[in-house]
């Protein structure tokens, strides 16, 4: 069954752009979001806005859930005028958002009493590969599902991994970042200890990033350290939920979730400029 029309419950800093490619993509896309100043503007350019998730669900083949957390995943898809509400047998929802495996799995026990199929299809890569269309997803869930779902997600990611079973996109998405927060704070130890050498820092990072120190963290120094301090908080709790849940040692994660919460933007900036 090919897929024609596309969802989309979320239009803020990732699932606006996200939504601007697949019009390019040339589908039929309908949106909903809170904020009906994001959905006026992307109606102008052809979108169908919708007055609740149920309605966009019930419009598409495939629905994008591309909202904050665990909590709206569930509001949006389980609630009251929610996405599972509206779509139809055979339709498919694939949460974007990064949150627990146990939420999407939850998400599939009421999607799959009505003939609707879940992937976890958690996004990599931040904001600016939204915006230029070359995002990674990490996807979970059944392979001819996601094979039905390929050609859409070509159209704002240029890189797709199937990892397993439900919930195993998310698995990945969580382990990606904390060795992408983990990275940033051996970086920045490190960076601190040349400089109380006498290094010259930009010098040194032109140096590391040629060796076997490289890493994303220090490659997109700017962008990293720059992010809201809640991203970090909310990746690293999720990953001391997963640990816990399967009895699984994790002593580096729970320290980097500790130190992390002093290394902001203003620090991140301020160590190249000494």
């Amino acid at each position: 069954m090919t897929i024609r029309s596309v969802g989309v419950v979320g239009i803020g800093t990732m699932g606006s752009p996200i939504a601007g490619h697949l019009l390019t993509g040339g589908y039929r896309v309908t949106i909903y979001d809170i904020r009906r100043a994001l959905v006026e503007e992307l109606s102008q350019r052809g979108a169908q806005p919708a007055r609740s998730a149920k309605e966009v669900a019930a419009d598409s083949d495939l629905t994008l859930v591309i909202v904050v957390d665990d909590a709206q995943v569930k509001e949006v898809c389980l609630g009251p005028g929610g996405v599972l509400e509206g779509a139809q047998s055979g339709a498919i929802v694939a949460i974007c958002s990064t949150v627990q495996p146990t939420t999407c799995r939850e998400v599939a026990v009421t999607a799959d009493a009505r003939g609707v199929h879940v992937l976890d299809t958690p996004m990599l890569r931040g904001v600016a590969a939204a915006v230029e269309g070359k995002l990674l997803l990490m996807v979970g869930g059944d392979a001819e599902v996601l094979n039905r779902c390929r050609p859409v997600f070509r159209t704002f990611a240029n890189d797709v991994c199937h990892l397993g079973d439900l919930g195993s996109g998310q698995v990945g998405k969580i382990v990606n970042n904390l060795i992408l927060w983990a990275c940033l704070l051996a970086s920045k130890e490190g960076l601190l200890l040349a400089r109380s050498q006498g290094l010259d820092l930009r010098i040194l990072r032109d140096a590391l990033l040629l060796s076997s120190a490289d890493n994303f963290a220090l490659h997109e120094w700017d962008r990293v350290s720059g992010q809201p301090k809640w991203w970090d908080q909310k990746d690293l709790k999720g990953v001391l939920e997963l640990a816990e849940e399967s009895r699984t040692p994790v002593p580096i994660s729970a320290m980097v979730k500790e130190l992390i919460k002093g290394f902001g933007p203003e620090e991140a900036r301020k160590l190249f400029q000494s």
